[in-house]
């Protein structure tokens, strides 16, 4: 989550940490990147100065050109893809703009399927952002992403990506853990304290709430949060989640 640009957030805004969210997706060269709270304009600029990768993207508004996305970004010279589309975390995830289960705002997730530029291998890739309010919306939009994962993928190995404002005790992260694996737990077994909303202070409020899961085509082997600060200055108030994984 790299925070939406605001004039709130004062020395916080957006024009004084963006060359450290280029910095850090560089140096981390991730495959894929799941982004949530990027504004068109925020978006702009990252594929301005991240020629690597290619985006993906729609916002959750009616108009296209307003309101948050969750982009999918990837490395155009590993990855070609096959397919992609936004829908609704709605009861009409087709229509643009709808919300229908009480949420705070319009809620939506990104999907794309990608092949490996060196061979005929494919994966799919899903990234969303979950109401910080609705109980309902929450898990309501994680049973409907098990339905169009599951219709859409096929057999392809999967990773859904998202910041999904609940606790790992959240029955909505539960519904997503009984379907697909959450590696964490494995990482940093019984930990309690490694939350992921840091609110620019560096220190976790509360506990994670950023995930990424995988399916049972996959072998992780690190999984971390990043702490990456420039004198205290952090690029945005959660913590990035990084993991690698085989197939």
């Amino acid at each position: 989550n790299i925070r939406y640009a605001t004039l709130r957030d004062s020395s916080n805004y957006w024009e004084f940490r963006k060359e450290q969210v280029v910095e850090l997706i560089t140096d981390n060269n991730c495959d894929f990147v799941g982004l949530q709270e990027a504004l068109p304009g925020q978006i702009e600029f990252l594929a301005e100065n991240l020629d690597k990768y290619s985006f993906l993207w729609r916002t959750r508004e009616l108009d296209p050109e307003e309101g948050e996305a969750v982009p999918i970004i990837y490395l155009k010279d590993k990855w070609e893809l096959i397919s992609s589309e936004t829908f609704r975390l709605s009861d009409t995830p087709e229509i643009a703009g709808s919300n229908t289960w009480n949420a705070a705002c319009n809620r939506v997730a990104t999907w794309a399927l990608f092949q490996s530029v060196s061979s005929d291998k494919q994966i799919f890739v899903c990234n969303t952002h979950f109401d910080h309010v609705s109980q309902e919306a929450r898990l309501k939009g994680a049973q409907l992403i098990i339905d169009q994962i599951s219709e859409i993928a096929g057999q392809n190995p999967i990773i859904l990506l998202g910041d999904l404002n609940g606790k790992p005790d959240n029955p909505a992260i539960a519904l997503l853990s009984n379907q697909w694996y959450d590696p964490y737990p494995d990482f940093y077994p019984g930990d309690t304290i490694n939350g992921t909303f840091h609110g620019f202070k560096g220190n976790p409020l509360g506990k994670r709430i950023d995930y990424i899961f995988v399916d049972g085509h996959r072998s992780v082997s690190q999984l971390e949060i990043i702490r990456t600060n420039i004198e205290g200055v952090y690029p945005s108030d959660h913590f990035p989640v990084k993991a690698t994984i085989s197939f």
